[in-house]
């Protein structure tokens, strides 16, 4: 089995696609790495504000760009064990060892004039890890679709966003303060507005917490959560007013205290709890 570098697993985990073996793995490597925290992190964050955000409509030029780029990028050639030699008979190219096939050049249509239709041996080429190739695809793929929100309105920021959503439950006609649960840390007031799709969250008297560490706050579906935001206390115990947005089927809201940069799903239990039904 091929081992692999669970420093590459934070894009697969940041939208759990890692198996249990690998995702038990990088949560082990996790604890020892600061870099790997602070990726996934942001892979986990990136991808939470491009799940709020899908009802953005695609440009419609995206399709036809997609394709044209499609049309000139080349593709991984395919593995074989055997393939054809020059004079049609089967000639068998030695792998890397490991039980890796070897990689076999895929030449353009024209290419056997010129070469005499002879296979070239990449066998010196390993072929990448699968779960490597996942885990890149999966930051690519977030880079990819945030540029296409970005590109679809440039004045559309996330802070914009956001303080429309302010905007919008701060003046909402169906706007409710909401309780904090029992036992909630500190003096938070909720805001929430379902015509807005939004609730505004108030701070105050929250305890300080030590360097390494940061209150992260969360939307509670049943049992998924997503990541909102980090959030720090200032000296008098306040922290920045926040606003999430909240959907049909979300239950609660909640902070837990995480490792600093945050995590991607809740380390511990809540120490502020919003419900949103009864």
């Amino acid at each position: 089995m091929m081992a692999h570098d669970p420093s590459l697993f934070a894009g697969g985990a940041a939208l759990n696609a890692l198996d249990e073996l690998e995702a038990a793995q990088f949560r082990r490597h996790l604890e020892d790495c600061p870099t790997c925290q602070v990726e996934l992190s942001g892979f986990a964050e990136t991808a939470a504000r491009l799940g709020a955000a899908s009802s953005e409509p695609a440009p419609a030029s995206m399709r036809s760009s997609v394709l044209a780029a499609v049309a000139v990028t080349r593709q991984l050639p395919p593995l074989t064990d055997d393939v054809a030699g020059a004079d049609g008979t089967g000639s068998a190219v030695a792998g890397s060892g490991g039980g890796d096939g070897p990689w076999r050049d895929a030449a353009p249509a024209d290419a056997g004039d010129r070469s005499g239709g002879e296979v070239v041996d990449l066998a010196s080429r390993r072929r990448p890890p699968t779960r490597w190739l996942l885990s890149a695809a999966a930051a690519v793929a977030i880079a990819l679709i945030g540029l296409s929100f970005f590109l679809v309105n440039r004045t559309s920021t996330t802070d914009n966003d956001a303080d429309a959503l302010k905007r919008c439950v701060s003046t909402a006609a169906d706007r409710e303060q909401l309780p904090t649960a029992p036992g909630s840390t500190g003096d938070t007031t909720v805001v929430v507005s379902a015509s807005c799709g939004g609730a505004l969250l108030s701070f105050a008297d929250v305890p300080a917490l030590d360097a390494d560490q940061t209150y992260q706050l969360w939307v509670i579906s049943g049992d998924q959560t997503r990541s909102v935001t980090t959030l720090n206390p200032a000296a008098d115990g306040s922290m920045p007013e926040t606003v999430a947005a909240v959907h049909l089927g979300d239950t609660a809201l909640g902070v837990t205290v995480e490792p600093a940069g945050g995590s991607p799903t809740p380390t511990t239990t809540p120490v502020i709890t919003v419900p949103l039904s009864a």
